[in-house]
């Protein structure tokens, strides 16, 4: 899907969906230029945080509310899923059986971008992910 819609249709998609089979409210902002050119394995990686930040908030936030938000600059893209749900408790981040999290963070480091995940200011996690926006010819630092 990701390779045939885009990455803005594809999370657009991804984004209701999530909130039609959940019952979670979920706003979504967008960034107003197109994402022309965009490196397969960035694109993937932001889907992928999407997706799993999305399935953990199904799972265990216990939320009413999520907020995604995609931005993007000349240099990187960035991604933030937030949630008013229970909240992520620090030994929860670094537990061994956590592999989704893991999977976010290995991607994202291997694209040479940042993710941190903590406590969001409405009391319940925020997933924020920076990729630089590296074009179909580069390979990662």
């Amino acid at each position: 899907m990701l390779d045939d819609l885009g990455l803005l249709d594809a999370a657009t998609w991804l984004v209701e969906d999530f909130g039609t089979r959940s019952g979670i409210e979920v706003k979504l902002t967008l960034p107003e230029a197109a994402l022309e050119g965009l490196d397969r394995r960035v694109a993937n990686t932001v889907y992928r945080v999407l997706q799993e930040s999305l399935t953990n908030i199904a799972r265990h936030a216990q939320a009413q509310h999520a907020w995604v938000v995609l931005g993007a600059s000349a240099e990187d893209l960035q991604i933030e899923v937030e949630d008013d749900g229970r909240g992520i408790v620090d030994g929860e981040l670094w537990q061994s059986r956590s592999l989704g999290l893991k999977g976010m963070r290995e991607r994202v480091l291997y694209l040479g971008g940042t993710l941190d995940i903590s406590r969001a200011p409405r009391g319940g996690t925020r997933v924020q992910a920076t990729l630089p926006r590296l074009r179909e010819t580069e390979a990662p630092a």
